[in-house]
């Protein structure tokens, strides 16, 4: 590679990090508050949602249990209800819209039934009669980022990546619009797990850039990402992070009514639509669930014409059952995922009328969670899951240019230690995957069985004002080629094994009730993927030939996060600086030459090398009177290849984003302004995109009527219909982002 060669040495603390962080894990002294609130008693929490203004009971608002996952809506008068909750201070949020999302503390007390009244205050509503619990007893458990309610509504996109795309530090990486995949911090792919309902999805979105995410936007009920030791819990590959899609398929809390939701959405850039409903119903001993979605859509509109195939027909279904007792609870369920989509035509030749694909996704599940009577374990959960994906990518003339089978089994157990072990108030867990891929159509892929398994410790500790997790994980992979044979391209084709060790350590320090200080130390291990060791052959609808390295060696991450947040009634601010080193980064390094094979298509080979990635992230929220709210934020990130000035590929530039509402009754309007600089610095072979400014209208309207919560979410993207390329974009060079775009969504809570 060109440029002026440069050392850049690895953080000095990965060996301490690993000793300091089970030192933390083991070591005696009282459990972090948020951690202490899952004893082994179980007790029923009952109340009413009221406005502090009116006293009138308030229907339709969210309650949710942050430390237990767990959510629940009032019914019309405003009543609720949670059943087999642990004994402890518990941390309950209420979400309601018209009124601000408050933060309460409730006791439950084992075999009984406490009762709370939850005071909430409308937001054009100035007041101090409302008595709100500090939020620092348990800031580790908490996402770095949490969209529900009016904010998802208002966000509500065609794809999950669309839908948090604007939050700080997030971009979304395209190929068309149905492709779309979150980047966070710079990170994409197998290095962001994306999961639904805490479970990995098993499809190929990670893989490649016109593979899609089998989640339906339209069916979560909350979007949410996680930083710092809480990620590992989930998967080694989590240097920036885990975003986590709720739906709820497998019912987790009694219900004593028939409650859910119906959407419709429609959108002018695509004449596409969308609709889905979702129900929460008793049957005696049982809850049960039941959703399902549909979504259409045409061709992408921009200002330089129609993006051509990029048409999407989708459905989704979902039926899950569970029950709540004294004991715990169980349940299972299952969801079907359908859909065809386009990828535009390849600019440099390839495919001149584009790519059609196919997917199918079945997905069953179960789950068990006990709360023992036991001295030594508070909590303990198990969960099973098994997945069939199937994908086919349909080139003109109805030819199959590739085909993937993926059959994907999951167990996992989660334990919560009580006091008298060393590890009190705690959590072990284990994870083990078996995964049976196979490949055809025009890709020599070898078909590879996979076994991953992991072991997994995390504890939050608490010494007066400051608050301490760490986390490690130690997870071994095994790739298995079902046959065994050497490529002139990809090297000696054969069983390959990865053991790594994970850790992390997050402290955050209270100065006072307004303001903090954080630092995150990171250390994370990357397997390669059956593609990034074995693929070869032609993917016309990525746009290349691609070509593995058998020979390559798992990924070692270090990163470091300092952050501060300061947040009082009116006004909140935070701030965070970051910089990951990543040994043996493994990415589709493009030759610049044409494949021998196929002259149409550039030739891609996957390489490991040290990369280097800093960037800043900053958000602020400014009440300035009764009725307005200022938000911004903006968000940069740099990659650059160690040991030369050369540059990553594929990495956003600064982008920022200024919105200001008005608010009155059961009116929120407002006025965004969202942009990014120009990316002057490319990776090699990638060409450079100018800034852009883009001005977006919001407006959201709710009432009630005949015990139904009705709400209306307007949004005019791209108001002035303006020509802008964003950087992540794989098909810029053909024709611009979408023009503008009118898109309502109307849904109602019943």
């Amino acid at each position: 590679m060109k440029g002026r060669r440069r050392r850049y040495r690895r953080p000095l603390y990965s060996s301490w990090l690993l000793g300091l962080t089970a030192g933390l894990l083991l070591s005696s002294g009282p459990a972090a508050e948020a951690s202490a609130a899952e004893p082994a008693g179980s007790g029923r929490l009952c109340g009413l949602v009221r406005s502090a203004v009116s006293g009138e009971g308030l229907g339709f608002a969210t309650l949710v249990l942050p430390s237990l996952r767990q959510s629940i809506s009032t019914n019309s008068q405003g009543e609720f209800c949670f059943s087999a909750l642990p004994e402890g201070r518990h941390k309950l949020r209420v979400m309601r819209i018209g009124y601000r999302e408050r933060d309460f503390s409730a006791v439950v007390v084992a075999d009984d039934s406490s009762h709370i009244v939850l005071d909430v205050i409308p937001i054009d509503v100035r007041t101090d009669e409302v008595l709100v619990e500090s939020k620092r007893s348990d800031s580790t458990r908490q996402p770095a980022l949490e969209m529900a309610g009016e904010r998802l509504r208002q966000s509500l996109g065609t794809t999950i990546a669309h839908t948090i795309a604007n939050e700080p530090g997030l971009a979304q990486r395209t190929m068309g619009p149905a492709p779309a995949r979150p980047v966070l911090r710079g990170l994409s792919g197998d290095r962001l797990l994306i999961l639904e309902d805490g479970g990995r999805t098993g499809d190929l979105s990670h893989t490649s850039s016109d593979h899609a995410l089998v989640v339906e936007p339209i069916t979560a009920e909350r979007i949410e990402v996680i930083r710092g030791p809480r990620a590992l819990l989930y998967g080694s590959n989590s240097m920036a992070g885990v975003v986590n899609v709720v739906r709820g398929i497998v019912p987790s809390v009694a219900t004593e009514r028939i409650q859910g939701s119906l959407s419709m959405q429609g959108e002018s850039v695509n004449s596409g639509y969308a609709l889905a409903g979702a129900a929460l119903a008793p049957l005696d001993p049982l809850s049960i669930h039941v959703g399902g979605s549909l979504r259409r859509a045409a061709d992408i509109a921009t200002p330089g014409g129609d993006l051509r195939n990029t048409s999407i027909t989708g459905a989704t279904l979902a039926i899950g059952a569970g029950v709540v007792e004294d004991w715990g609870r169980a349940g299972l369920g299952g969801s079907y995922y359908d859909s065809r989509y386009g990828i535009p035509p390849d600019p440099a030749g390839g495919h001149p009328s584009g790519v059609r694909i196919e997917i199918d996704r079945r997905h069953f599940e179960s789950q068990v969670e006990f709360l023992p009577d036991a001295s030594w374990i508070q909590q303990l959960r198990l969960s099973q899951s098994s997945t069939r994906y199937f994908h086919e990518e349909i080139e003109t003339g109805n030819e199959v240019g590739a085909r993937f089978l993926v059959h994907t089994h999951k167990i996992r157990a989660l334990m919560t230690l009580a006091e008298p072990t060393a590890l009190a108030g705690g959590s072990l867990g284990f994870w083990m995957e078996l995964r049976d891929y196979a490949a055809g159509g025009l890709s020599f892929t070898p078909n590879v069985k996979e076994y991953s398994a992991a072991f997994f410790a995390h504890r939050d500790l608490r010494l007066d004002a400051l608050l301490l997790s760490a986390a490690l994980r130690l997870d071994h992979k095994t790739v298995a080629p079902d046959e065994e044979r050497f490529s002139r391209r990809v090297g000696a084709i054969r069983r390959r094994g990865f053991t790594g060790l994970s850790a992390s350590l997050a402290a955050r320090y209270q100065l006072g009730e307004e303001w903090s200080l954080g630092l995150t130390l990171m250390r994370t291990h990357r397997a390669p993927v059956v593609e990034e060791l074995f693929s070869e052959g032609p993917h016309l609808a990525a746009y290349s030939y691609e070509v593995g390295n058998a020979e390559l060696g798992q990924e070692q991450g270090h990163g470091i996060e300092l952050n501060t947040a300061f947040e009082t009634e009116n006004c909140a601010l935070q701030l965070a600086v970051f910089q990951n080193w990543i040994d043996n980064f493994i990415f589709p390094q493009n030759t610049g030459m044409r494949s021998l094979r196929r002259a149409d298509l550039y030739l891609y080979r996957y390489a490991g090398l040290p990369v280097r990635l800093y960037g800043a992230e900053v958000s602020a929220r400014l009440d300035p009177a009764a009725q307005w709210r200022v938000e911004g934020s903006a968000s940069f990130v740099r990659g650059l290849l160690a040991g030369s000035d050369d540059d990553l590929p594929r990495i956003p530039p600064l982008q920022a984003r200024l919105a200001t509402h008005y608010s009155a009754g059961n009116t929120d309007i407002g006025i965004v302004l969202r942009g990014a600089s120009a990316q002057n610095h490319p990776g090699e072979f990638e060409l450079p995109t100018r800034a852009y400014l883009v001005l977006d209208l919001t407006a959201q309207y709710h009432f009630s009527a005949f015990d139904v919560l009705h709400t209306l979410s307007f949004t005019l993207e791209n108001a002035a219909n303006q020509e802008y390329r964003r950087h992540l974009n794989r098909v810029k060079e053909i024709l611009p982002e979408p023009g503008r775009n009118a898109r309502l969504l109307y849904k109602v809570y019943f």
